[in-house]
């Protein structure tokens, strides 16, 4: 499944960020918490929050934090070390998710699912330091996510998700990231 969105200014120079924002747990709608799926995210830095979750305006590497998902490992084990929950750019762990009845009568709460965007760094346009989210007029932005599961048509015990993001402008690729994420059999 791929999802491809695009933006492209007429007249102004114009700040875009362009996101979505699916919710995923691999073993199915109404099986809990998605703490035990294990994740791997290439990406080296982030930009830290204030109490608010406001970022910043730095960027620091992931490395020996709770956010290090370099290698991959499960979002319940380091969890507790990152306040309420992981929401840092391209990565949220519903952490604020007030329970509601969803399909099935399936009760969704905290930790229901997880997203993994595409999107600008948050506040960008006011931090000097982070990349530009400005697009000149007739400049194209396009983003795109491609999911796709480990050759099974439905998720559940076992499954395996390759999450490929990109945030492209037309005129130079801005970055790339690759994702993986699993979700290992319940014993």
């Amino acid at each position: 499944m791929r999802l491809d969105m695009e933006a492209v200014p007429k007249n102004k120079a114009t700040p875009i960020s362009l996101a979505q924002h699916t919710y995923w747990n691999l073993a199915s709608h109404n099986s809990g918490t998605i703490l035990d799926h294990s994740i791997e995210i290439w990406a080296l830095n982030i930009p830290p929050v204030d109490q608010n979750s406001i970022p910043t305006g730095e960027i620091l590497p992931v490395k020996g934090t709770p956010f290090d998902f370099t290698n991959e490992k499960k979002i319940g084990s380091s969890i507790h070390k990152a306040g309420l929950g992981y929401y840092k750019e391209r990565f949220y762990t519903a952490n604020y998710m007030p329970s509601f009845v969803g399909k099935g009568g399936a009760v969704y709460g905290n930790h229901s699912g997880l997203c993994l965007e595409t999107q600008a760094f948050p506040k960008a346009i006011n931090q000097p330091n982070f990349p530009s989210v400005i697009v000149r007029p007739g400049n194209q932005l396009m983003a795109y996510l491609n999911w796709s599961t480990n050759g099974s048509r439905t998720l559940g015990s076992n499954a395996e998700m390759d999450i490929i993001s990109a945030f492209l402008p037309r005129i130079q690729q801005s970055s790339l990231a690759t994702r993986n994420v699993t979700r290992n059999a319940i014993n």
